[in-house]
């Protein structure tokens, strides 16, 4: 599921079923605090469904990890990581993608009215570490690897 603000006052989400081409707007009152924590959202809305999101992208979310640990690229060097990952973004609907250099990609979600933004942001790089690891999705580059957790 992809949560997206969408409207400032009141609040407005769209959530983007990862199972289903549903798309469900979910308004919201302004809360209390100038925050709306995710904790505060997802009692608001169907926790089966949630369950049911999580757990149809969890062998995909793991594919994707074990693809890019499997083919790590130091910083300023992902010039293949950089392709998976507009590739992968490219395969969903909606968004926006830019290529702000030759190894970055942007991927912007735009809503129908103007508000607050979320942003998310990840690195991609390895560290030019020999991975001594003996997992299935083991660095097939010798010297690098993703160690760092990002």
């Amino acid at each position: 599921m992809l949560l997206v603000a969408a409207d400032a006052t009141p609040r407005q989400y769209m959530l983007l079923s990862t199972h289903s081409p549903n798309r469900t707007t979910v308004t919201i009152a302004p809360p209390t605090s100038p925050h709306l924590t995710m904790t505060a959202l997802s009692s608001m809305l169907d926790h089966d469904t949630l369950h049911a999101d999580a757990a149809a992208m969890t062998s995909q979310l793991v594919a994707w990890r074990r693809h890019m640990h499997r083919h790590p690229e130091v910083a300023f060097a992902e010039h293949e990581t950089s392709r998976f990952v507009r590739e992968t973004l490219a395969e969903i609907s909606g968004l926006v993608i830019s290529r702000p250099t030759e190894t970055s990609v942007m991927a912007r979600l735009i809503g129908a009215a103007p508000g607050r933004v979320v942003a998310v942001r990840a690195d991609i790089d390895a560290l030019p570490v020999h991975e001594e690891n003996d997992v299935p999705y083991r660095s097939t580059v010798n010297g690098a690897m993703h160690a760092c957790g990002h």
